[in-house]
């Protein structure tokens, strides 16, 4: 038993040391990787690349790294180590494993693809569909090119305002216009209905400025503590986000939108500043909501919050900052469970062009315990088939 112990960790050692070597700068994606097509069939050489630098990514900038359950990270390593040992595989075989190699993490935000096509055994629970009814809204928003829809309807005698919003652009995104203005006119009203089925994600702000809106305070997250890496290939990570839509703009002649511009800027200085040790491995924010009592204009109305399995990532956080409300209640279903490791960074592979999100911070519960695939359930469950506005437009003024 002790000789065959021996031979794993030898084999893990020498599998270890062999690894190809990387630099932060090797995680940003560049103009040739842009164009360069990804490989059909790839060779052991290009397999063993793509997994050291995956590999490389999740060790030194993953901020999920040392807080997840049960030695989930070190059994997915060494099922990415396993796929080395292949001499070739299609672009489709290859995501597929590393699909199926990471899936066993417990964290909703990591994803791979090929092609935007989601791979191994997460695609089946990514595309897992909500059963509480669409976004009100929906269409209205897709026709209008926005991510926000504002309505008021009487029901039974009551003026209600309807907000959808379907997801969150950048909070300095010119889109959100006159969103907080016209939300604002709302308050006068019986009851507010906060629509985000469907809603997975982006910018938190504007999800947080309209809690703090209705409740006339500062409102902090629903988590107690967030743990945000620092490390220098975590922000080579995070610049992929804009920096590929940047070189999809340019090549396509379209204008750089000037928030884009500019996180870039702020990527460049803040990764030149960590190399100089301006910044530390890891950054702690702890959070206390009773530091911050409600207003005294705070919206005294009912307040009805929708939500569905789609609604994920900041969809979830927003949710928690609205339903801090005294007179909100959520409806519908488990939300999707993309809720402790955020603020994500993108890798594209070399030779596969496989894509992998990795998040950069951790957000903890004071108990330690862990949602993500799960979700954070509603006050009121909405019976499968129903739909969440319907059930709660009649739940909320039943007498």
């Amino acid at each position: 038993m002790n000789l065959f112990i021996n031979i794993i960790l030898l084999l893990v050692l020498v599998s270890c040391t062999s690894r190809t070597k990387f630099n932060p700068e090797d995680l940003i994606f560049t103009k040739e990787d842009f164009y360069r097509s990804p490989k059909k069939l790839l060779n052991k050489k290009d397999i063993k690349h793509d997994i050291d630098m995956l590999i490389y990514a999740m060790e030194n900038g993953y901020g999920a790294k040392g807080f997840l359950p049960n030695g989930q990270f070190e059994r997915a390593i060494g099922s990415l180590d396993e796929i080395k040992s292949f001499s070739e595989l299609t672009e489709e075989e290859f995501c597929k494993k590393i699909g199926d190699a990471l899936w066993d993490i417990q964290d909703g935000h990591l994803t791979v693809k090929a092609r935007g096509k989601l791979c191994g055994k997460q695609k089946k629970w990514n595309e897992i569909q909500g059963e509480v009814g669409d976004n009100f809204a929906i269409e209205i928003t897709k026709n209008k090119g926005r991510p926000w829809h504002i309505e008021r309807r009487k029901i039974n005698g009551k003026s209600v305002g309807l907000i959808s919003i379907t997801y969150y652009p950048s909070h300095k995104d010119k889109i959100w216009g006159e969103f907080l203005h016209s939300a604002k006119r709302l308050l006068k009203l019986d009851a507010i209905v906060i629509d985000l089925r469907g809603n997975s994600g982006g910018d938190d702000t504007i999800g947080f400025k309209l809690a703090e809106l209705m409740q006339d305070r500062e409102v902090t997250p629903g988590w107690d503590k967030t743990i945000e890496s620092f490390a220098a290939e975590t922000i080579a990570l995070s610049t992929n986000n804009f920096l590929m839509q940047k070189l999809w703009l340019d090549k396509n002649k379209q204008p750089v939108s000037e928030y884009i511009s500019n996180f870039l800027e702020e990527r460049n200085k803040l990764l030149s500043e960590i190399k100089e040790g301006k910044h530390p491995q890891n950054k702690v924010y702890t959070w206390n909501q009773s530091n911050h009592p409600f207003g005294k204009n705070m919206y005294m109305g009912k307040i009805a919050i929708l939500a569905d399995r789609k609604c994920g990532s900041s969809g979830e956080s927003s949710l928690e900052a609205l339903a801090k409300h005294p007179n909100a209640t959520i409806y519908g279903e488990n939300t999707a469970g993309k809720y402790h490791f955020g603020n994500v960074g993108i890798l594209a592979l070399t030779h596969s062009k496989v894509t992998v999100i990795l998040a950069s911070k951790y957000n903890a519960y004071e108990d330690g315990r862990n949602i993500d695939k799960i979700g954070l359930a509603p006050d009121v469950k909405v019976p499968k088939g129903n739909d969440g506005l319907v059930y709660a437009l009649r739940d909320m003024f039943k007498e």
